[in-house]
């Protein structure tokens, strides 16, 4: 268990000055990792490739993103994410056992 203290943070995306999108995740205090708690796009703005760029833009911006398994995880997969299990890492080494099987990671090379 790491002694960072973790932050909700959020961001929003906009067009015409209308928001249609939010997502918001918790970070570490060295803005490094985060854990993505939910990403919402406006019905009328989806399919048109404005989640895709949010979640491109969102990615740059830390180290590591983890997210809970959901019914969208080719969506996610199109963007990097991966089980631990995909990934020869060392973050991993000391991690408990307990429920990880439910996560997706995007680690940035």
């Amino acid at each position: 268990m790491s002694n960072l203290k973790e932050t909700k943070r959020g961001l929003f995306m906009t067009v015409d000055k209308k928001i249609i999108g939010f997502l918001t995740y918790d970070t570490d205090e060295l803005n490094v990792s985060c854990g993505l708690s939910f990403f919402l796009i406006d019905k009328d703005y989806r399919y048109q490739g404005y989640g895709t760029l949010f979640m491109e833009l969102f990615i740059r911006l830390l180290d590591v993103v983890k997210i809970e398994d959901t019914d969208n995880i080719n969506w996610y997969r199109k963007f990097g994410f991966k089980n631990k299990e995909e990934y020869k890492n060392p973050i991993f080494y000391n991690e408990t056992k307990t429920f990880q099987f439910k996560y997706l990671y995007y680690i940035k090379n």
